[in-house]
């Protein structure tokens, strides 16, 4: 009799089937993988306008009445600069080119209509990953915006209240997604509500 030796290792069908099967994990997990860094840098974005109002309801305490500028904040003990989600070289405020971690808002951006902070943070190309912090006036006028980085505008009236947002990776503001005291605009209300 003849001795058969017994063959080891896979057969191609039996490689093939496993090529398969890891082919259709992998176009299951990568989906899943890049949503949860999106998500990721979503939720950093929340927690700097966190931090934000914190140093924000620390001037409240010091002065009697929010920050009517980015340089009042920034000036501030409590302030700890902090970076952009999506673009971590960008720290701090934003400067004239738009880069950084937050700015005032855009002249005007609070005053829309309702519906008109929805998917609006002004240029998307600079915007994303930004928090965008708006004190207003007992009539909610913007006291603050985005003139040379300062924050400076004729509106000298001190801030009664805030409104913070912050824009995700297309640039677009977050809905459901703001800070705030008081009452808000129309524009912030829709915000909120996300519609």
């Amino acid at each position: 009799m003849k001795n058969r030796q017994k063959q080891m290792g896979f057969t191609l069908v039996e490689l093939m089937v496993v090529i398969i099967i890891i082919g259709i994990l992998v176009a299951i997990a990568l989906p899943n993988m890049v949503n949860s860094q999106q998500r990721a840098r979503i939720a950093a974005l929340k927690t700097n306008a966190h931090t934000l109002q914190v140093v924000v309801e620390a001037y409240q305490v010091s002065h009697n009445h929010y920050p009517s500028s980015a340089d009042a904040i920034e000036k501030l003990d409590a302030y700890q600069p902090f970076s952009n989600p999506f673009f971590p070289q960008y720290k701090d405020k934003a400067g004239t080119d738009g880069r950084g971690a937050w700015r005032t808002n855009d002249d005007g951006d609070i005053l829309m209509p309702a519906g008109g902070l929805l998917n609006n943070c002004g240029d998307a190309n600079v915007s994303k990953g930004l928090v965008i912090y708006v004190g207003l006036d007992g009539e909610l006028a913007a006291t603050t915006s985005f003139t040379s980085a300062t924050g400076n505008n004729a509106n000298t009236n001190p801030a009664e209240q805030y409104m913070i947002y912050g824009c995700d990776e297309n640039g677009r503001t977050i809905p459901r997604f703001l800070l705030s005291t008081g009452k808000l605009t129309p524009a912030g209300a829709s915000l909120l509500a996300g519609s």
